[in-house]
């Protein structure tokens, strides 16, 4: 059985989809959940069903692509709960497009939500992981960052920016016992992750609950946890990762 009592995590992209079901489930699994997202509103209802459950919930209106406001974000977590155990880096965008239909709008728009945004909230986010020296950071990507179809390249080239972080953060954070992990989702049943005819991830559709299973058995692991090769294959294969 999933355990996350004790634990607080901050999702970012909490207010619907993947990152919703993200939050809600790790609630069940005994979280307490800073919820961020744009959207006020949606961070309030995602908020009221958690607190429903017994657990705690405060919300976090955020632009993850804005410094200051990432830095707003993260004083709220810590003035509420005096702790960050779990970092989810899940808020993303996407363009869909041939690349000299882009503007340099679009591009900003892009990189800035999927690669500045969680380059932002570690920076903001893992002094206090290091000062603890415990911790968990979950990167968002995408299966679809290993192939090459047209229309995304400013998708792909941000998932593959923040493939890069990944390794190199998960390197220099093991040092001091925070552990950095890359999920691979192929398609969501999303509004966000609907892909056009002709993506290579347009069918079959994972559900958003699925992805958020994953997540939190993979964040109630104890530290120095190994997973073997076998153990990762029988997830990937029934959850199309």
């Amino acid at each position: 059985m999933a355990n996350l009592n004790g634990q607080v995590a901050l999702v970012t992209g909490a207010s619907r989809g993947i990152g919703q079901a993200i939050a809600l489930r790790m609630a069940g699994a005994g979280a307490d959940l800073v919820l961020a997202a744009r959207s006020q509103p949606q961070l309030q209802a995602v908020a009221a069903a958690i607190e429903a459950t017994g657990h705690r919930a405060a919300i976090a209106p955020t632009d993850v692509a804005d410094e200051a406001s990432v830095a707003r974000m993260v004083q709220t977590s810590l003035a509420t709960f005096g702790r960050i155990d779990i970092l989810v880096n899940n808020a993303g965008t996407n363009y869909h497009g041939p690349l000299l239909d882009s503007s340099v709008a679009d591009f900003d728009r892009v990189m800035g939500i999927n690669l500045r945004g969680p380059y932002l909230c570690i920076r903001e986010v893992l002094p206090h992981m290091v000062a603890r020296r415990s911790g968990l950071i979950i990167n968002v990507l995408s299966r679809a960052v290993n192939r090459v179809y047209e229309g995304g390249g400013l998708y792909l080239a941000s998932k593959a920016g923040l493939l890069g972080l990944t390794k190199v953060l998960a390197r220099e954070a093991q040092a001091h016992n925070v552990r950095v992990v890359a999920l691979f989702p192929g398609q969501v049943d999303t509004a966000f992750g609907r892909k056009p005819e002709g993506h290579p991830d347009h069918a079959p559709y994972l559900k958003t609950d699925e992805v958020a299973a994953l997540v939190v058995a993979l964040a109630s692991l104890p530290p120095g946890a190994v997973v073997s090769q076998a153990a990762i294959e029988s997830i990937r294969q029934p959850l199309r990762w």
